[in-house]
């Protein structure tokens, strides 16, 4: 007599080998509604690391968790004036324009400065620059650009200067509440899908305002309502204060937070100098991370590299050595990413480490439990 587990077993494998046939059915009329490629497995995709543009501020590509901004995704830069957003954003286009990535920077504004942007290291003769007259028009012109998949870094700055046309064209006294929102709401709408297809990275700068009448809690909002805000991957406000070298002020101490982060763990920090005649002094933050890891060893106003045998007297004279000792510079940097990978790689273990001492108590205990249940 045949055991009733072999109709089972049978039952089951037909079941799985018609599952299997309907599964494959399925993807293939899908494909054939909609394209080849409209429905992929995460293994055919890929995953893990991201395709990004250095921000040009290691600090903030640690910040961010994926080494810059990622392409393919929305990005917001907000925050209080002067505090570096359009120049973090020209940074952006110097990396993407080395990694041979076409840019394109839609100037709401009208204020573009073609001088300071070549001190970042943009450069202007390949960089298309859009001024338009209006928000829709910018918007459109945005999405035209991302649309084309020709260009890697699309910028907009600034969110809050995309004026609808409708307020441009009618009276003082005419009530628009409303209108700039819905507009930004009709481009995110068509914008995070186009720009993840072609994988263009989007910049978006906003300004920021205050709520009337809060009590509780921070006033502080962003114009244009608040489909940016969902629409974007990562968000960071910047901010910066004076930084002088004595009674001179010289530049702004910038700093980032990441307020929003699909990517990688938000809430982390990073803060940088700009510098007004140089850009973003590089040199200043890798003296500083160079001192804290150990490579360069401060004692008073002296530091000394002594894998050359170097040494310095005042942090201005160290500076200006590492600003303009490209050699130097490079090997310094070297030394403090091989430091940060040692103690990342440190976090890791620890926390494997940590993972194996938990399962094997809990192995150890539900043998215990077994034990016990026999007896």
């Amino acid at each position: 007599m045949t055991p009733l587990t072999y109709y089972v077993r049978k039952s089951m494998a037909k079941a799985k080998k018609t599952d299997k046939t309907e599964e494959v059915d399925i993807i293939a009329e899908i494909e054939k509604r909609f394209g080849a490629g409209s429905l992929v497995s995460m293994t055919t995709k890929g995953s893990g690391g991201y395709d990004v543009i250095p921000t040009g501020v290691a600090r903030l590509d640690r910040a961010l968790g994926t080494g810059g901004w990622v392409r393919g995704r929305i990005h917001e830069i907000f925050g209080p004036q002067s505090g570096g957003k359009s120049t973090l954003c020209l940074s952006a286009i110097a990396n993407a324009q080395k990694l041979d990535l076409r840019v394109a920077y839609v100037d709401a504004e009208h204020a573009l400065d073609l001088s300071w942007a070549e001190t970042i290291g943009v450069d202007t003769d390949t960089m298309m620059v859009a001024q338009p007259d209006f928000g829709e028009q910018a918007l459109d012109i945005a999405c035209a650009l991302a649309e084309s998949g020709k260009f890697g870094l699309v910028v907009v700055d600034s969110v809050a200067a995309l004026t609808p046309k409708a307020e441009l064209e009618g009276e003082m006294t005419d009530n628009h509440v409303g209108r700039q929102a819905r507009m930004m709401g009709m481009a995110m709408r068509k914008l995070t899908a186009v720009a993840s297809r072609t994988k263009t990275c989007m910049l978006f700068v906003n300004q920021i305002r205050e709520k009337v009448g809060v009590m509780f809690g921070s006033p502080e909002t962003t114009p244009a309502g608040k489909a940016l805000l969902f629409a974007s991957s990562i968000r960071v406000r910047v901010s910066g204060k004076k930084f002088q070298e004595g009674d001179t002020v010289v530049g702004t101490e910038t700093t980032v937070k990441v307020v929003k982060n699909k990517m990688a763990p938000p809430f982390k920090e990073a803060s940088f100098t700009i510098n007004f005649e140089n850009g973003i002094d590089r040199a200043h933050d890798l003296l500083d991370d160079a001192v804290e890891h150990g490579i360069i060893e401060k004692a008073g106003a002296s530091f000394t590299y002594a894998p050359r045998d170097l040494k310095w007297h005042g942090r201005p004279n160290t500076l200006e050595v590492l600003r303009y000792d490209d050699e130097l510079f490079a090997e310094v940097l070297g030394l403090v990413r091989t430091s940060l990978d040692k103690a990342d790689q440190a976090v890791r273990e620890a926390k494997e480490a940590k993972r194996a001492k938990i399962l094997a108590k809990s192995g150890a205990a539900m043998a215990d439990t077994g034990e016990e249940g026999e007896e």
